[in-house]
């Protein structure tokens, strides 16, 4: 049925014959089957009116809701744009400020220019810790006797020379001052190796001060060294020397009485002056008894383990074991070295060989290294991060981050050997050869057993080294 709708503009007429259908005549008796329950209009609109406001507000809700949504990303967009303008601003300002810094750095050297002269001082000290010090030592002695020679001789400083300079220097003054070859006058001459470092010594040295790149003549400019001269120079005297009969010749071999002599000599001084009294020990310096009993240590290691002296040199304090313990055979000394010269890049993962010395030898050798040890503690030093440390440039202790260059060893093996009456020509690799040479013909050794003990992979080098002749 329709409702009925008090606004409707449906026509009186309508409304009228849509009221009647429902009108029954009074005293009519109707069926209960025909009674049709029939909704009062004026519910119906107010349950439509009811429906029609809540669905409105709902609507305003979700307008409000998506509203403050778009509102509250508004406010994080502009939260962010604000933190990197103040993140921009920051690094301005940071900017400036280096900037500033750089200037007024910049004007203070220009001012005072003792800055800039002590900060490049302190950085050459800083690029000359890039080689050992007996190697810094030795190319300062070198220069200093070209740069003495060209002043006395041409009449200017060293690092104005030409190539022919320097050959004219080489042929003239060098070749008749250094070397222990013996020429055919009776004169002694450097070896060919030995021109090579000279030289050597001295490109570093005009690099050091801007004479870099091949020497040209046109521009007269450039490393006088890395020049046709000097390479033709040193390529022909090899040639010369090799047509007087020079050959290479190796360190001499020491034998086994005279290290034994030399490492007791050194152990007993040191005993000497612990025996001395209170009094006079405090009047000495403290690093005698250290040093002489270091000494005596190298000596002692290099010949047991006929280890190579710069892997001497590097040893660590913690790669060595000392077992004083007399139940498993004695006291044993064994070391386990991280550098070795046959442990190359390319040579995959190879690894040096550790050193196992044992029964009589291993005894001695860790009485030794536990009475030096005992010697720098009973001083309160530090034998830092290396078995076998140089003293600090006061003297006041060891170096705690650099161990003993092989030029040092040798300096001071040759010294003992000299002050005790016991030189002979021998050199630091005198002890490797020896005690090689020992084994092999003393010992009876076999040639592969001696170059493993040694850490030596080619069999040739093992050869040169047995050669009881090369040295002569």
């Amino acid at each position: 049925l329709p409702l009925f709708n008090p606004q409707s503009t449906a026509s009186p007429s309508h409304s009228a014959a849509a009221v009647n259908i429902c009108r029954v005549p009074v005293g009519t008796v109707v069926p209960a089957t025909a009674v049709v329950a029939v909704p009062v209009p004026q519910q119906l609109a107010a349950q439509q009116q009811m429906l029609l406001q809540q669905y409105i507000q709902n609507q305003q809700q979700l307008a409000m809701t998506i509203q403050q949504q778009q509102n509250q990303q508004q406010q994080v967009v502009m939260q962010q744009v604000l933190l990197q303008k103040q993140l921009n601003n920051i690094q301005f300002l940071r900017q400036q400020k280096e900037a500033q810094q750089c200037q007024e750095a910049g004007k203070s050297m220009q001012q005072d220019p003792t800055v800039y002269n002590a900060s490049l001082q302190r950085s050459r000290a800083i690029m000359a810790r890039n080689w050992q010090q007996a190697t810094n030592l030795q190319r300062d002695r070198t220069w200093q006797e070209l740069d003495r020679w060209t002043q006395e001789q041409l009449g200017k400083v060293a690092v104005q020379s030409t190539p022919n300079d320097l050959v004219v220097y080489l042929e003239s003054s060098y070749l008749h001052q250094h070397g222990r070859q013996q020429a055919e006058d009776g004169s002694n001459c450097p070896a060919p190796s030995t021109v090579s470092c000279t030289v050597a010594h001295l490109s570093t040295r005009f690099q050091e001060l801007g004479c870099r790149g091949s020497w040209d003549w046109v521009a007269g400019s450039g490393n006088p060294c890395d020049s046709m001269e000097v390479r033709t120079f040193k390529g022909g005297y090899a040639n010369q020397m090799q047509d007087l009969g020079y050959k290479p010749t190796a360190a001499k071999p020491i034998s086994e009485s005279k290290l034994q002599q030399l490492v007791q000599l050194l152990t007993e001084e040191a005993d000497a002056y612990e025996q001395l009294p209170m009094s006079q020990q405090k009047q000495q310096p403290w690093h005698i008894v250290p040093l002489l009993l270091r000494d005596a240590c190298i000596a002692q290691y290099l010949w047991d383990s006929k280890r190579r002296p710069a892997e001497a040199g590097q040893l660590h304090s913690d790669q060595l074991d000392i077992n004083l313990s007399a139940s498993s055979g004695g006291s044993t000394v064994l070391a386990h070295p991280a550098v070795s010269k046959m442990c190359h890049a390319n040579r995959g993962n190879r690894q040096p060989r550790s050193v196992a010395i044992a029964g009589a030898p291993g005894a001695k050798l860790a009485q030794l290294f536990m009475q030096y040890l005992h010697s720098i503690l009973a001083r309160n030093k530090t034998s830092g991060r290396y078995m076998f440390s140089p003293l600090l440039s006061n003297r006041q202790d060891f170096k705690a981050e650099q161990g003993l260059s092989t030029a040092a060893m040798g300096a001071r093996m040759v010294m003992h050997l000299r002050r005790l009456g016991l030189y002979e020509g021998e050199s630091l690799y005198s002890i490797k050869r020896g005690a090689m040479q020992h084994e092999f013909f003393v010992q009876g050794r076999s040639m592969q057993a001696i170059g493993e003990a040694a850490d030596i992979d080619t069999p040739a080098v093992v050869q040169m080294y047995l050669d009881p002749d090369r040295h002569l």
